[in-house]
């Protein structure tokens, strides 16, 4: 709800912080844009990512208010894991940790409207170490005003997820989806970690030159040696 006269098309709103507002607002999932004249309904169909990174724009800026339940956080994932990782690293991982974790448990049929704590324990039970950070990431958060937005939001976006359908069955759907996600979530990121993965005929392909065995070692010694490059 906007102040009467601002219009309702955020696209269009030339005052910093209504600009800054619609650049978060906008990963919402339904939101409607009004000054009470006029009104605006935006959707947008890629929604996990969008959430994520709204929830690691909230979480840089707690962390620029000194929320203490987020700096000791960061502080832990510098002494246990990333001395030299900034705010904004810490923020980027978060959220991507918390929403993953979330995903993983969708998949796995396990709900999050119950809470976020509660979900972990149970992805705990098959995956401990996705669990785990899940349970410890979001213990001190859930249930606070400090991730409401994007935290609820996330929730309310996984809830209806249907795995299976968006899968069909495939369990090499999560070799791709991580590229996916990044291509929206952070294009630059993307790049820099070189998130892009090889089809899996070039997989099946490489893991049976790996297999194979020369007929006849000697003449296969004169012949130039097969370089395998960036095989991950």
């Amino acid at each position: 709800m906007k102040a009467p006269g601002k219009g309702g098309d955020p696209r269009k709103y030339k005052d910093k912080h209504d600009k800054e507002q619609w650049l978060k607002l906008k990963a919402l999932p339904n939101l409607i844009y009004t000054d009470g004249n006029e009104f605006s309904l935006w959707r947008n169909g890629e929604l996990t990512a969008r959430v994520c990174r709204l929830m690691r724009d909230e979480v840089a800026e707690q962390l620029r208010l000194e929320n203490p339940a987020l700096t000791d956080l960061a502080h832990d994932w510098r002494a246990l894991l990333f001395p030299d990782a900034d705010e904004q690293t810490f923020a980027d991982g978060y959220a991507q940790a918390v929403t993953f974790g979330m995903l993983v448990a969708r998949a796995r049929g396990i709900s999050v409207a119950s809470g976020v704590s509660a979900a972990a324990k149970q992805v705990g039970i098959n995956h401990s170490l996705i669990g785990g950070a899940l349970f410890v990431l979001t213990l001190s958060t859930e249930g606070h005003e400090t991730l409401k937005t994007s935290i609820g939001t996330l929730t309310r976006v996984l809830e209806v997820v249907d795995w299976p359908r968006i899968s069909k069955g495939r369990p090499e759907a999560w070799l791709y989806f991580y590229e996916e996600f990044l291509s929206v979530y952070d294009s630059y990121l993307r790049r820099k970690t070189g998130s892009y993965y090889t089809p899996l005929r070039g997989r099946d392909l490489d893991d049976r030159l790996r297999r194979a065995r020369p007929a006849n070692p000697v003449r296969a010694s004169r012949r130039p040696c097969v370089e395998r490059r960036d095989p991950g």
